[in-house]
């Protein structure tokens, strides 16, 4: 489809930071598109942000509970070298900070990863995270904080699609990452 006169290549994405401006008032469109299983109270979305392989990089956390209502919204710029260029890395990461905000169980982690949504799914299966080839030491961790608080899920949504807690979280790492 051509592009219309007069806009960028990113005007879809300008489009829909512009909706999430209008909408952050209207909370309970949150939750918009995710299946929530009937025990979880808590939603923690999840997203990460690097410019090429030397940085920098930074994530971005929305924590809502089961009505939408934002109870947090943190992002954080990483200077640590060894998530550079390894955005799989940063968005593990990102999750095992998210998750260390909600002690109570269960929670639901919505990621645009996949690698990160089906590694926790697996680990929750019991799959042993040694086994892993990369990021193994950053998943044993992950792996023992959710064997220690069983009722961690895990939901995957497209990347800039219309859900926006994950625009939200995409948005606030992007502008941690610029200042």
């Amino acid at each position: 489809m051509p592009m219309p006169r007069g806009r960028t290549k990113s005007w879809r994405y300008k489009r829909i930071l512009k909706l999430i401006d209008r909408v952050v008032d209207n909370e309970d469109k949150i939750m918009d598109g995710i299946t929530l299983p009937t025990e979880v109270e808590y939603i923690v979305f999840t997203d990460a942000s690097i410019q090429g392989h030397q940085g920098p990089a930074s994530i971005g956390i929305i924590i809502s509970n089961r009505e939408g209502k934002i109870l947090l919204s943190q992002a954080y710029q990483i200077d640590d070298q060894e998530f550079f260029g390894d955005i799989n890395r940063l968005e593990g990461f990102t999750t095992f900070v998210g998750m260390q905000f909600v002690p109570f169980d269960p929670i639901l982690i919505v990621s645009d990863n996949e690698q990160v949504v089906d590694s926790i799914k697996r680990v929750n299966a019991g799959y042993d995270p040694a086994k892993k080839k990369r990021n193994s030491d950053l998943w044993i961790e992950i792996a023992a904080f959710i064997n220690s608080h069983p009722g961690v899920y895990a939901q995957w949504v497209r990347a800039r699609s219309y859900n926006l807690g994950n625009i939200r979280a995409d948005q606030i790492a992007h502008k941690k990452r610029r200042d």
